[in-house]
């Protein structure tokens, strides 16, 4: 099975494929299904107690610190039969990354399979309210949020210092950023996380969202705070106001819309005349001044192939990085301009699909391979006029581009009646 079709397959197939170990069927999944049941009404989920990881090995009680400083992390600990069924079932319920180990978690022997199974954690708690960890999500000190974002660094460093790695699991590597923590906590985080504390210390009936803050938050925390703050108008403090106001103010901050000067915090992880840093210098140099959804989506799918090219050259681990966060922005961003992008011609409409069959190269859902095979196929000639022969060739492009690369972008389904005679562009 291709690596990018694990993506599209429905979840229900998927939860089957991962819980499906080498040797064979999962030895109980009965057994497992009650697992899950249990843990959703469990208070702790998945999870035993809290505990210190020290970097000796040695893990320490709540209230006893590894000793020195950044020794450890201090995160939940699983629960007895949750090991057993990680150690005889290859599955993973409730994934805590601080302390795992790289390796572990790339899991190569078989298949990335542990990887997945946490992005797939991820998705079953967006869609069925915290799944395993349903109450767990109020576990003060399960998850902490600056660790989670640590591990995730030294993971990436870890894993793009390999370009063989790169270079055969790029779709995957550059689909796992999305969902593995890994930004360096900036002064803005910390005074959100600050400020959730010191409301829910003189505000206790706001520690659930406070724990949510420091443990994996998302955007969906802007509203329920504010929603939190006007049920309990006649009841919060006069003085946390302010503080409310402020921690909105700071989520709003930390989840605002992505603006195009945004690559220029990655740009700074390139060494001056890299060839990457000549690439984006010249994107954030002629992105503002476009004034066509056509011309900036255009720029985008440019762009995007030409940084996947450059990925596997000589660099350190933190640019490589850079460069598949800055994929994923120009994946998000082309996104939203390809909707605007409303063709008024046949030339144009063939220009398009070009252009999202370059992006789908540039984000990997098309092997490098494939795209330099059909590329040629798809180069529009000159003048205002194509023949039948060239646009069939277009047209048989198209399409095994939407069967290689799946279902990123919606094929264009050419009608019959162009291939009767050849059109005016």
């Amino acid at each position: 099975m291709s690596k990018r079709v694990l993506y599209f397959l429905p979840v229900f197939l998927i939860i089957t494929a991962i819980a499906l170990p080498l040797s064979g069927q999962v030895s109980n999944p009965e057994a497992i299904k009650k697992l899950i049941s249990k843990y959703k009404s469990d208070a702790r989920g998945p999870y035993l107690d809290i505990r210190w990881f020290c970097k000796d090995g040695s893990t320490r009680a709540a209230r006893d610190p590894c000793p020195g400083e950044k020794q450890g992390y201090q995160h939940a600990r699983y629960k007895d039969e949750v090991k057993r069924l990680a150690e005889k079932e290859h599955i993973f319920l409730g994934q805590i990354l601080a302390s795992t180990p790289h390796e572990d978690f790339w899991d190569g022997d078989k298949a990335q399979s542990r990887l997945k199974q946490y992005q797939l954690g991820l998705y079953l708690q967006n869609v069925d309210h915290g799944w395993v960890n349903q109450r767990a999500q109020f576990y003060r000190g399960a998850v902490q949020v600056e660790d989670e974002n640590e591990w995730g660094i030294e993971f990436y460093q870890w894993l793009l210092s390999d370009a063989d790695k790169i270079a055969t699991h790029y779709f995957l590597i550059r689909q796992s950023a999305k969902d593995i923590p890994h930004h360096a906590e900036n002064n803005n985080t910390q005074l959100v996380r600050a400020l959730s504390s010191e409301i829910a210390e003189e505000f206790p009936a706001f520690q659930d969202l406070r724990i949510k803050i420091h443990g994996l938050p998302d955007a969906k925390l802007i509203q329920q705070v504010q929603q939190f703050q006007q049920q309990n108008l006649k009841k919060i403090p006069a003085d946390l106001t302010p503080k409310f106001d402020a921690l909105i103010s700071g989520l709003k901050i930390m989840y605002r819309p992505f603006d195009v000067s945004d690559f220029v915090v990655h740009r700074k992880k390139f060494p001056l005349g890299m060839e990457a840093d000549n690439i984006m210098l010249k994107f954030v140099t002629q992105y503002p001044g476009l004034t066509t959804p056509a011309a900036r989506c255009q720029l985008m799918s440019q762009t995007a192939l030409q940084l996947r090219r450059q990925i596997t050259t000589p660099m350190k681990g933190n640019a490589r990085l850079a460069l598949i966060d800055i994929s994923n922005k120009l994946e998000s961003l082309i996104n939203q301009e390809i909707s605007q992008w409303k063709p008024t011609s046949l030339k144009e409409l063939l220009t398009q699909v070009y252009c999202l069959s370059e992006a789908a190269a540039g984000f990997g859902f098309l092997e490098l391979w494939e795209w330099d095979q059909l590329r040629k196929a798809m180069e529009l000639p000159g003048g205002k006029s194509i023949t039948l022969q060239k646009l069939s060739e277009f047209s048989d492009a198209g399409r095994q581009i939407a069967e290689w690369g799946q279902v990123w972008f919606v094929p264009i389904i050419f009608r019959s009646s162009i291939y009767t005679r050849t059109l005016n562009l």
